[in-house]
């Protein structure tokens, strides 16, 4: 995964992280932790429902990665001039 922001003062950022940050363990216990920090019912539920999806996130990850060589998520640029996008 790389995430480029570009800023109106010209300054830039890249950074490459390993797609299995995206499903790892660790990083889905994280969220999930700090979603129940609330304590809401909401966020109960939600925790519970990404806690099932996570494998299928997995599946369709690996099989968007291998049709699409660089898949792009997101690519947004505001009134500022400020620019992101994020590939996979």
């Amino acid at each position: 995964m790389r995430i480029q922001v570009i800023s109106e003062d010209e300054k830039k950022i890249n950074i490459r992280l390993p797609n299995s940050i995206l499903t790892s363990r660790i990083a889905w216990r994280f969220i999930s932790g700090k979603i129940d920090k609330n304590g809401d019912t909401d966020d109960c539920e939600l925790s519970a429902m990404l806690r099932k999806l996570r494998p299928e996130l997995k599946r369709n990850l690996k099989r968007v990665k291998k049709k699409n060589s660089k898949f792009t998520l997101v690519e947004v640029e505001s009134e500022d001039g400020d620019y992101v996008k994020i590939t996979l």
